[in-house]
């Protein structure tokens, strides 16, 4: 997992993450999105628009740990912005608690 300890800045995309952390892609197509991902070394993690009027999920590098920050990133897109494609690659993968990834109980 060498490749995941890359900080990379700038646009990037689910696909750029799961390959840089190492995590199996398990959705179709998922960078097909409306919205772009930001990591950004002095912008909070917020949600924002565009000039081109698309929406932007920014994740702050401040946010990230040194090690695996690919990872911590698709965590942040799954957990704090509800992203379907990130949540779906990460559960069920043993990288986080399990319980997160079940339904809800009836």
């Amino acid at each position: 997992m060498g490749a995941a300890k890359n900080r990379a800045k700038g646009l990037t995309s689910i696909t750029d993450l799961c390959a840089q952390s190492g995590v199996r892609l398990r959705v179709e197509d998922p960078d097909a999105h409306a919205y772009r991902i930001l990591i950004s070394d002095h912008l909070p993690t917020s949600k924002g628009w565009t000039r081109d009027n698309r929406k932007i999920l920014i994740i702050s590098e401040d946010d990230l740990p040194q090690d695996y920050p690919a990872l911590r990133a698709l965590e942040v897109l799954a957990y704090a912005f509800f992203d379907y494609d990130a949540r779906e690659c990460l559960c069920f993968q043993d990288y986080f608690d399990r319980t997160d990834c079940l339904p809800p109980a009836r």
